[in-house]
């Protein structure tokens, strides 16, 4: 194949799309750009000489449904009018962000197309790559239309309502990675587990705080290392998850009584019981947020069971867990299955408030399973002599309240 002869997106680290009706033409980008710089300009109006250009935008490749907004990783397909041209003439379109009154971006996206019964066909697949220009962008989104050069003349091709508006879905950028930047996918949907944040399951704290993670919630317990109580035979646990934005942690911290001289199984049984509450805690004052989506996410809670397990079972290591045991999907095939259902990770229909999985059908698994290796540990329920919440009257001052005394 040429080398010109390339998915745009393929350029951008990416196979090409399955849908893709026609390959784009990358070219040299310096050519490009002078190719087009070198045309006078006209624009969507016929400029007297009966030439004139339109575009519309579309969700489906039928071409019923006419949009205006697509996000990253939305396969759209577009229409081009073209009035005054001939049949089977080849035109060489360029793509441009509208930033007006700052001047327009070229977003070096070049595709080829030949006019058949006056119109051009084809369709875009926006990746990853394109975060960089929204990000760049003075608003959120950035406002796509084409340009085309014909006779040594460049119209700007608008959309006959207004350009296709083009946002970021952070979800989408999580589950298929960007390569470019070297990051791994985050999210990944797995046939026995669901989906699972590997983030959420596996990441280790960096914090030096003894009450954050999984692996000091558990070295606390199994070591019984935590303050002795003052009123019977146990220490304290601190645990706590939050999130920190500009500096500030905000989320739940809970402290616990733990008897001395437990066996194995009720530790194991007494820190799961802290994970689930405090975990459910954190994602109820999460929900407290107006503009939070994120709480009850459908891979939250199962994905803290799983890096509990990887933590109190070693041999359950993140690989043994996806591969093996979850039977994780590739990214294409993950994302394939979040565009099927909109708003998985945000609306009120796909919340997840247990620690079992939330399965979402589709063609890739068949009957799962939620595996009993993540099944073994039950939780233990609270009483007053073994396992129950810390008491500062109690378990600092004996039952005696402390007396603070005015200075004079």
């Amino acid at each position: 194949m040429n080398s010109k002869k390339l998915a745009w997106h393929r350029e951008n680290g990416r196979l090409q799309h399955p849908k893709f009706e026609r390959l784009a033409t990358i070219g040299d980008k310096r050519e490009q750009i002078k190719y087009f710089e070198d045309a006078d300009v006209g624009n969507r109006e016929d400029d007297g000489d009966g030439i004139s250009f339109s575009c519309e935008w579309f969700s489906d490749k039928e071409r019923k449904n006419k949009i205006t907004e697509a996000v990253i990783g939305d396969l759209v397909f577009y229409r081009i009018i073209c009035r005054g041209i001939s049949e089977n003439t080849r035109l060489k379109f360029l793509m441009y962000d509208s930033d007006q009154p700052l001047g327009n971006t070229n977003l070096n996206k070049y595709q080829e197309g030949i006019v058949k019964n006056k119109k051009v066909e084809s369709s875009v697949f926006f990746g990853v790559d394109y975060f960089d220009y929204i990000k760049d962008d003075s608003g959120d989104e950035i406002e796509i239309y084409w340009k085309v050069r014909y006779n040594n003349k460049e119209y700007d091709i608008f959309n006959s309502n207004k350009n296709l508006n083009l946002g970021d879905d952070e979800y989408y950028r999580a589950i298929v990675g960007e390569p470019k930047k070297k990051k791994e996918p985050r999210y990944v949907y797995t046939c026995n587990c669901g989906w699972v944040d590997t983030s959420h399951a596996f990441e280790k704290t960096k914090r030096k705080r003894i009450d954050i993670g999984v692996e000091n919630l558990w070295m606390q317990i199994k070591n019984e290392s935590g303050e002795k109580s003052q009123w019977k035979n146990g220490f304290r646990v601190i645990y706590s998850q939050d999130i920190v934005k500009l500096g500030i942690s905000i989320g739940v911290t809970k402290e616990y009584f733990v008897k001395y001289g437990l066996s194995l199984k009720t530790k194991e049984q007494i820190a799961l019981s802290i994970l689930q509450e405090v975990s459910l805690e954190f994602e109820q004052l999460q929900s407290l947020h107006p503009t939070s989506g994120s709480s009850f996410e459908p891979a939250d809670l199962v994905s803290n069971l799983l890096g509990f397990y990887s933590v109190i079972r070693p041999k359950l290591t993140k690989k043994y867990i996806l591969d093996n045991l979850c039977k994780q999907l590739d990214s294409d095939k993950s994302a394939k299955i979040y565009k099927k259902y909109p708003g998985t990770f945000t609306i009120s229909k796909y919340k997840n408030k247990k620690f079992n999985p939330r399965f979402f059908d589709n063609e890739y698994c068949k009957n799962p399973v939620f595996p009993k290796e993540f099944q073994e540990i039950k939780p233990y329920l609270k009483d007053n002599d073994t396992f129950r919440d810390w008491i500062d009257l109690f378990d600092i001052y004996k039952g005696i309240p402390p007396v603070t005394v005015p200075k004079y």
